[in-house]
């Protein structure tokens, strides 16, 4: 491979993870529930490139997905639910630096013994609170239910130029290897 075809190869990498749509992750946290220390996490992907800017986040507008799961006090999922149709009016409420708010997510499981978890931080009428249950009404197994709030932060994700300095590194690493090999025959000769 030629450093012509090296370069063209770069470039079109660079191009096609710059020009890629990119959604921002949220990932939250809750605090430990009564009693059994268990706690909801969430993950939202919010449809926006870089920063997102302050204001409402609907689902199936600007959230691309969510999901929401119950963990046991040692980390090990007990429940968890993916968006697939929810009735429910699911938001978050990023301010002007890009922090949640205000939130509520909520999804229940299809199905009689489907768990139901949801997560409400500062919304109008609402509790703040974590929660989630599977079964019936009648003989439901209540896993979390907190009047906390947890912790919501960005996930970490490269920039698209932070992959091309990666590509480009590794592109040298390449070529400096490539010269080492052509380079040792002729020094062996000698």
């Amino acid at each position: 491979m030629d450093i012509k075809s090296l370069a063209l190869i770069i470039g079109l990498a660079f191009v096609a993870s710059s020009t890629q749509a990119s959604a921002v992750t949220y990932i939250y946290t809750g605090g430990p529930s009564f009693g059994n220390e268990s706690y909801v996490t969430a993950t939202a992907e919010l449809n926006c490139s870089g920063p997102c800017a302050a204001g409402d986040y609907l689902y199936s507008s600007d959230i691309a997905a969510f999901s929401l799961s119950i963990h046991s006090k040692t980390n090990e999922v007990l429940e968890s639910v993916s968006v697939t149709f929810d009735g429910w009016v699911d938001y978050l409420r990023l301010n002007a630096s890009g922090q949640v708010t205000s939130w509520f997510l909520y999804l229940n499981g299809n199905g009689a013994d489907a768990p139901l978890i949801y997560t409400i931080g500062n919304d109008v009428g609402f509790p703040t609170m974590d929660y989630g249950l599977r079964g019936t009404c009648e003989s439901a197994e209540t896993y979390v239910n907190t009047g906390t709030a947890g912790v919501w932060q960005v996930a970490a994700v490269p920039e698209p130029s932070t992959w091309a300095m990666l590509l480009l590194g590794f592109a040298g690493v390449g070529f400096m290897a490539h010269r080492q090999k052509a380079k040792k025959p002729a020094l062996l000769a000698a």
